[in-house]
Order: structure tokens, then sequence, then C-alpha cells
């Protein structure tokens, strides 16, 4: 896509995400002023922290795997939670880990759903406008008044 009026200078667009969850990303639509869920290709795979995955990741480089796909990196998680799973019991940081990403998924759960009722407005907003004659109805509050007798 490109700008309009120039055929040669590339659009930009806006993508976000929530790091507590990146399964899903949101695209911003300039025109119609609202964010789209756009989840992963593969929707059986579970919520990831974006945390988690830079993990997994490093993980992967240094057991020296360098063709890496979705598959790899998502079985690289799933191991690293079961270490966790059966830490968590041993240790205080595998503990607040898991509970980090067990309110993490659910506060993402509740945004997804907040920001997911998508609606047009009923009629375009209109513009304000600014009338000389509002000038004379504008009156300045009495204790402004009182304010610069005392400079």
């Amino acid at each position: 896509s490109t700008v309009e009026g120039n055929s040669k200078q590339k659009r930009k667009f806006i993508f976000r995400r929530d790091p507590r969850d990146i399964s899903t990303i949101w695209f911003y639509d300039p025109q119609l002023e609202m964010y789209y869920p756009i989840p992963y290709r593969n929707t059986s795979f579970p919520a990831v922290t974006i945390w988690e995955f830079k993990a997994a990741l490093s993980k992967l480089k240094e057991e020296g795997r360098r063709a890496v796909d979705e598959d790899i990196i998502f079985d690289a998680i799933e191991k690293m939670r079961l270490i966790e799973s059966s830490a968590v019991s041993d240790t205080k940081k595998a503990r607040r880990a898991d509970q980090r990403r067990r309110s993490s998924s659910a506060k993402s759960v509740k945004t997804q759903l907040k920001n997911t009722a998508l609606t047009l407005p009923s009629e375009p907003s209109e513009e304000l406008s600014f009338d000389e004659d509002d000038e004379e109805t504008v009156q300045p509050f009495d204790e402004l008044l009182d304010m610069n007798r005392y400079e």
C-alpha cells in the first residue's frame, strides 16, 4: 500500500502486542481508527509471554539449533514449563513466575474481550467550529478576578 497522493512512498501500518500474551497482535486501521486482533497462525498453541518466547529462543541457541520454526519454539516452551511446574514447590522464583503467567493470562483475556467489541460509529463525528460571536458570552471566573487584584 502507498501513501495517498504519492505512489512511490510506502505507507506504514501500526501493529501492537501485549507482552503478557503474544498470541495476538493488534492491527490499527488508520481510516476507521480501530484496532483489529490477529491471532497466531496455528491457534492450538498456548498463549506465551514475550519473556518465555525470548527465553526459549536463547535456550535453543545455547543448544546449537540454527533452523528454528514455530513447532520447535513451542516444544521448547512446553519443556520449560514442565521443568518450572516441577520446581514450583522447590523455589520461590518458580512459584512467582507461575503466578505471573496465570495472572497475566487472565488480564490479557480481559483486555482482549474489552478490545474486541468492535463497533462502528452511528454517525460521523462533527467538527467543532468557532464563531466569533461566542467570544462575547465567555465570562471569567470570580476567583480569577480576585487573584488579579492581589498581584
